[in-house]
């Protein structure tokens, strides 16, 4: 533990401090990437990437478990945690955590956004339509929010009433979808001001 971890006294504090390690993690995780592109062209295999990503990974679980024992109600802190582990396949852990961050703030449409990706990855169709209508109902901006629920509708058949989700969603500015924690495009949770 860090001699300035002890100076952290509040959710928010931790949080930031999630964030902070994510983004220096992305760096970290290109220049590991391009030691173990270096290395298979020596034709020597190397797990730098996987090493440096389960060392950032448990750094920022680490800050996240504070921010959360400081405020077990803390709803950002409950949103990154369900993102990695989505990005870990635990679906069902990461839907226990976006209920909680919705619960916590139900204003939080990054939390009902994930909460329906979720859903619907474990086939509970209705359940996940509930959140992404919630979502656009909060932020009807959120293109990735329409682009869900038009793939959801997709799923049951519903095709016309996809279609207008389409419209709406290529009208809409985009958000950078979550593509895997230690991917270049940051996961909804990292741009949250607190």
């Amino acid at each position: 533990m860090a001699i300035f971890d002890l100076f952290k006294t509040t959710a928010d504090q931790w949080f930031k401090e999630a964030q902070a390690a994510y983004r220096d993690g992305q760096s970290q995780m290109v220049m590991a990437n391009d030691r173990d592109v270096d290395q298979m062209r020596r034709g020597v295999e190397s797990r730098e990437r996987e090493v440096v990503g389960a060392r950032i990974q448990s750094r920022i679980k680490h800050c996240l478990d504070k921010a959360i024992k400081l405020d077990p109600h803390y709803a950002p802190a409950w949103l990154a945690m369900g993102e990695i582990l989505a990005a870990s396949d635990k679906r069902h852990d990461a839907v226990i955590c976006f209920e909680k961050a919705v619960a916590g703030c139900p204003s939080l449409t990054e939390a009902d956004y994930c909460l329906a990706r979720e859903l619907e990855q474990e086939k509970k169709y209705d359940d996940a339509l509930v959140y992404y209508e919630e979502a656009i109902a909060l932020h009807p901006d959120d293109a990735e929010a329409w682009r869900g629920k038009s793939r959801l509708l997709k799923r049951l058949g519903r095709t016309e009433e996809a279609g207008a989700c389409d419209q709406q969603a290529q009208s809409r500015r985009s958000h950078s979808l979550h593509s895997g924690l230690f991917h270049m495009e940051f996961p909804r949770w990292i741009e949250l001001k607190v």
